[in-house]
């Protein structure tokens, strides 16, 4: 079983939790995270395919949560566009 030790107050630490949210994040094509990893911070992240459609990298936004949550669709949205992009570059089609 793997443990998952929480780095923060909000740090998802169910398991089921933790499917939910891949599931959720799969389905949007971008992952956000607000106070999970660091206090005050936010971020949004999106995949970086390769050719095949496996990940092989991320690329990310994040800032001060106070700041940064009024933008994260904004952020979101750029991620996710960004991602899409250097994938395409790398010869993902879609």
């Amino acid at each position: 079983e793997v443990s998952l030790d929480p780095l923060t107050e909000s740090t998802i630490t169910d398991p089921q939790r933790l499917l939910d949210e891949l599931a959720r994040i799969r389905s949007l094509g971008y992952a956000s995270s607000v106070n999970e990893r660091q206090p005050g911070a936010a971020s949004v992240a999106a995949p970086i395919l390769d050719h095949s459609g496996e990940p092989l990298a991320a690329i990310s936004l994040c800032g001060p949560a106070e700041r940064f949550q009024s933008e994260a669709d904004e952020a979101a949205d750029m991620i996710v566009a960004a991602g899409r992009r250097l994938s395409e570059q790398l010869g993902f089609r879609p």
